[in-house]
């Protein structure tokens, strides 16, 4: 059993920190934000989880300043840095003060990383950022434990925030746990499905939970007009257990009180509204009715 983490991101990061992390973009001011050199950040990665992985990949740009790219890489073991092209559309920034929006950009060098991780024999594959720092050994232990026994397609994710049923339906992006194949999937599908939401959060839920049903507009458009109401009954004929192709799992909250972002502690006040188990988004029961529906669903879409 083989296990994989990829670092990605940039080498200058710039943005909100753990501090200022609960600040949204149009709120954001100047003192809000750092210019953060993630160098010696990725190099203690290396140093104190370098043994709980069989292989490290950093992902990052290749048009970067060239001294940055040079130092990192002679400060790593060979092979361990992957420059890449970005090839993703652009998109609007969000907000006056921090330039551009990694919606695509991350989902691509989490993408290459696994294609490299996965032609290297792992089985597992874990994503950071390069501009954060936190618990890797909880983090591999918490996700074995909790993929093990897993049949279905899932991603582990740091938290499900349970204090609305908008927040329900929002999927934060720090950090990223899956079995190889899954992992891929997960990438690939949100780089080539059709974007249903600008909100990332709220489109890597429907994304992965949809799939291939998110490729026809009739749908997109229903999501986007039912989910105004939050999790509620007219979005669960799609988000129904036996719809959703793909699934999240929160991991352990301890991982989220252990990270860093940009050199600072993430303030993780909202944590009592994180839940410790999978969210059943609908649990209605079984009727002619659903019997029916899944059997026509699997029919066409399985």
């Amino acid at each position: 059993m083989k296990k994989g983490l990829i670092i990605q991101g940039p080498i200058i990061s710039k943005g909100r920190t753990g501090k200022t992390a609960n600040i949204t973009f149009s709120k954001v001011s100047e003192s809000d934000i750092v210019d953060y050199n993630c160098t010696e950040n990725i190099i203690k990665i290396f140093d104190k989880y370098g043994s709980v992985f069989d292989y490290i990949v950093v992902v990052t740009w290749g048009n970067q300043d060239e001294a940055i790219l040079s130092h990192l890489k002679s400060s790593l073991p060979k092979d361990s840095l992957l420059l890449i092209e970005d090839t993703t559309k652009p998109i609007k920034a969000k907000g006056k003060l921090i330039p551009g929006n990694n919606k695509y950009r991350q989902f691509l060098s989490i993408y290459e990383g696994s294609k490299f991780l996965s032609d290297l024999g792992c089985d597992y594959i874990f994503k950071i950022r390069s501009d954060q720092f936190l618990d890797l050994k909880l983090l591999v232990s918490d996700s074995l434990e909790k993929l093990k026994h897993e049949h279905r397609n899932i991603v582990l994710v740091p938290w499900i925030n349970t204090k609305n049923s908008y927040s329900v339906l929002q999927i934060p992006d720090h950090y990223f746990a899956a079995k190889s194949k899954d992992m891929l999937s997960f990438t690939e599908e949100y780089l080539v499905n059709p974007e249903i939401f600008d909100h990332v959060h709220t489109d890597i839920f429907f994304k992965w939970s949809l799939r291939s049903l998110s490729h026809f507009p009739l749908i997109r458009t229903y999501i986007r007009i039912t989910s105004r109401f939050g999790n509620n009954v007219f979005l669960h004929p799609l988000i129904n257990p036996w719809l959703s192709r793909g699934f999240f799992k929160p991991l352990d909250k301890n991982i989220l009180n252990s990270l860093y972002w940009r050199g600072e502690k993430f303030q993780s006040d909202f944590i009592s509204n994180l839940s410790d188990n999978e969210i059943i988004y609908t649990r209605s029961k079984t009727t002619k009715l659903t019997t029916i529906l899944k059997k026509t669903y699997s029919k066409f879409f399985i």
